[in-house]
Parts: C-alpha cells; structure tokens; sequence
C-alpha cells in the first residue's frame, strides 16, 4: 500500500484551510506527476516518459497535465518488488 501524501503547501485555487484543521485522512486517488515522483524516487521527467511510453497507469488531463492512479501505481510496484526480490 502506498503512503499517504499530505502536503504542507496548498495549490494555487485548491481548497483552503484553516490553521486549525487537520489534513483529509483519505488519500486522493490520482497524483499529479510531483507526488507520484516524489512517491517512487525519481525524478518528474522519467515520470512524463513512463507516461508517454505507456509504462505508468496514468492519462493526461488538459490543461492540467498528467494524473497518476494512486492505487494501480500500488499494485504496479508490489508486482516489480515481488520479481526484484
């Protein structure tokens, strides 16, 4: 199962909240192509090229760019980690 991302930061026109409230306990189920990096350890551009070769469960949004399934990216490296190890 992949870890939870909450970012410190809010996105520009993304919801706001308050000082005072805790982040949602549910992760989102599509990643922007900086989550999912930082999620898997590489950098933005080799994900743009797993997307564009068509080796991540992504699509392409327009206008706001690639958009990664959370939970397919999960079962994607359980399965790599299981022919690795």
């Amino acid at each position: 199962m992949l870890p939870k991302l909450h970012g410190k930061h809010v996105r520009k026109g993304g919801p706001r909240q308050s000082p005072d409230s805790e982040p949602d306990p549910t992760p989102r189920r599509w990643l922007r192509t900086d989550e999912t990096a930082a999620l898997i350890g590489v950098s933005r551009m080799t994900i743009y090229r797993l997307h564009a070769c068509g080796r991540l469960p992504s699509f392409k949004m327009p206008g706001l760019g690639i958009r990664v399934d959370r939970e397919k990216l999960g079962e994607m490296l359980e399965r790599a980690t299981e022919r690795a190890g």
